[in-house]
């Protein structure tokens, strides 16, 4: 695909005419809100006028970003549910990803000071949170930051948004779905300068549906929690049966192994029928909804979980809330 140019905006920008920026870019990521150093979350106060404007103006392609300096998972969840309350009337425009911004606050705060393990599980809670609504989850940070500051391995399942201001694209991070390579970008219908991204996946034309809540049981060290260890399988009855096919009711992850604790395999990695059944555009392997696929296996873990081998690598068939994934 060619590449997309997309600004993000805020309050800083003030008036935009829309109707004209339409024309010039091939979308637009507006600031939602932000945690500030005190712990207020607030909304940005141009986000819903930014929202109903390209909206309106016909911007093809709509995301959301959401500053934080949270500094505990519970935080972190609360950010993600306050940016889903307020894109709820919105939901079926925003198309193009809610994206966590992960920096420094110019201001002195806890948030500076995480550890990057501890910024990095706050911020897979958010992410996780958002994803789980249906709606693409990412992060945007700068070249520097990803390297020092986050865990980039933690969140390789999700799509990086990469700030380095240069003619030269970003070092640190090799693998990436957008640079933001200015904040002095001109676009006509805004005064002053405006930030610009070169994005090189298009969000937009990937269907996302809500992901299972796989992993609120999972440990920070990656391994098993106790209460999602797999069972015995000789004690437990089956509730799919080795041969037979099913059918995904969602876009589903392809894991390594039975449970969230294991990492989602890269598409690359899925047989030929996986490859040609999978959601286009993501390196990750995710099967799109209504894949006909064959039971090799059952896992049923020790929460009610029960997770399905089939011939790519292993999904979650029914959720521990019982909600079921394959049928």
């Amino acid at each position: 695909m060619s590449t997309l140019k997309i600004i993000d905006v805020s309050r800083h920008n003030g008036t935009i005419a829309w109707d004209k920026v339409a024309k010039q870019v091939d979308g637009v990521i507006i600031r939602a809100g932000y945690r500030s150093v005190s712990g207020t979350v607030t909304k940005d106060p141009m986000c819903l006028s930014y929202l109903n404007g390209a909206i309106a103006a016909g911007v093809k392609r709509v995301g959301v970003y959401w500053w934080t300096t949270h500094t505990t998972t519970g935080q972190a969840k609360i950010d993600a549910q306050f940016v889903l309350g307020l894109l709820k009337p919105y939901k079926k425009y925003i198309n193009f990803g809610v994206w966590l911004d992960s920096e420094k606050s110019s201001k002195p705060s806890a948030f500076n000071k995480l550890s990057a393990s501890t910024r990095t599980s706050c911020a897979l809670a958010f992410l996780s949170t958002i994803e789980r609504e249906g709606y693409v989850a990412g992060v945007y940070a700068s070249d520097s930051w990803y390297g020092t500051h986050l865990n980039m391995a933690k969140l390789s399942k999700y799509p990086f948004w990469v700030a380095k201001y240069s003619a030269i694209s970003p070092k640190v991070v090799k693998k990436y779905a957008a640079w933001q390579y200015t904040s002095k970008g001109k676009v006509d219908g805004m005064s002053g300068n405006v930030d610009v991204s070169k994005f090189y996946e298009d969000f937009a034309a990937v269907k996302t549906d809500p992901v299972p809540a796989e992993s609120e049981s999972d440990k920070k060290d990656g391994t098993p929690a106790e209460d999602t260890k797999p069972v015995d399988k000789n004690t437990e009855k089956k509730p799919y049966s080795v041969g037979r096919t099913y059918t995904l009711l969602a876009n589903m992850n392809v894991r390594s192994g039975p449970g969230a604790t294991y990492a989602v395999k890269n598409v690359k990695s899925l047989t030929s029928d996986g490859r040609r059944n999978a959601v286009p555009g993501l390196d990750k392997a995710v099967l799109k909804s209504g894949t006909k696929v064959t039971c090799k296996d059952v896992s049923i873990l020790s929460n009610g979980a029960i997770w399905m081998k089939i011939p790519s690598g292993w999904i979650c068939a029914k959720s521990s809330a019982g909600k079921v994934y394959v049928k």
